[in-house]
């Protein structure tokens, strides 16, 4: 069984852009610029949501205020359904918001998932706030059916849900999980060089900068198998400052994998910062001085 993948974050605010795997058929195009905004997280969005009622199961709450203007720290919020539904209610302080999606698809065909984030009113936020619009076919093959993306972003402070909904058609529904962490404005950061593994969607940071820095990036085999069917991957990378707003695509690359990419970039104010990467399966950056 072919497993198709797509994957669309119209500028994640600080953060990645998705545009996952596809197999045969029309090449993907790269993902939309900042403010722009897919077919395919338009359709997701057209419809503002109305005042969401709280329709999953969670941990912690977000009404600490924050101990000083440079702090903007609050405790973790767990949410998690099935199917569609809204995320609890969190307070953005307005400092760096960390979100971390994950979505189990085993047994599901053309799994659909969809996240977006909306006011306390049920308006949809812009989508480089977050628009992720993700659709799976899973496969014997392999060894999860599971996706996780992390992303910094960044909202103004008020009231906020996560609308989420994970659809499988004639298959059912599928189960969802959603954290949404505030860990305060940081003040420094990890030093250059260094060197990140992780898998799927991730943040690296905070990150301190010293002038222009050259980040690589090393896509491993994906773990999305294909049985033979000819794909490409979107590989990109975004930075975002110390309070989660969306910075430089440094670069959205629409190739095979695996794939090395290098760029130098510049920070245009501060020297702190994350990187907002996008990946389907393992991947190795390092961060140096150019």
């Amino acid at each position: 069984m072919n497993r198709r993948a797509l994957l669309v974050r119209a500028g994640v605010a600080g953060g990645v852009l998705l545009a996952g795997c596809t197999g045969a058929g029309p090449a993907p195009q790269p993902s939309p610029a900042p403010g722009e905004q897919s077919s395919e997280a338009g359709a997701a969005a057209t419809t503002p949501t109305p005042p969401p009622t709280p329709s999953a199961t969670a941990t912690g709450t977000a009404t600490t205020e924050p101990t000083s203007v440079e702090d903007l720290s609050a405790p973790a919020v767990r949410s998690a359904g099935l199917g569609a539904g809204t995320s609890e209610r969190f307070t953005a302080l307005g400092g760096p918001v960390v979100l971390t999606l994950r979505f189990d698809y085993a047994g599901m065909r053309n799994s659909n998932f969809i996240a977006r984030a909306v006011d306390d009113a049920g308006e949809t936020l812009l989508p480089s706030v977050l628009a992720i619009n993700e659709l799976f076919e899973p496969t014997q093959s392999e060894s999860t059916n599971e996706y996780t993306a992390r992303l910094v972003t960044h909202f103004e402070p008020g009231e906020y849900f996560i609308d989420v909904t994970h659809a499988g058609g004639p298959y059912g529904n599928g189960e969802w999980e959603v954290t949404v962490e505030q860990p305060g404005v940081p003040t420094t950061g990890r030093a250059s060089p260094l060197t990140v593994e992780r898998n799927d969607s991730d943040v690296i940071g905070p990150v301190a900068f010293d002038g222009p820095t050259r980040i690589s990036l090393e896509t491993l085999e994906p773990r999305l198998a294909f049985d033979g069917d000819p794909a490409t991957y979107n590989y990109n990378v975004r930075a975002a400052d110390a309070l989660g707003r969306p910075g430089e695509i440094i670069f959205n690359s629409l190739g095979p994998a695996p794939e090395s990419l290098s760029a130098v970039w510049s920070p245009s104010e501060g020297n702190v910062g994350y990187f907002n990467v996008h990946s389907f399966g393992p991947w190795r950056a390092t961060i140096e001085a150019a």
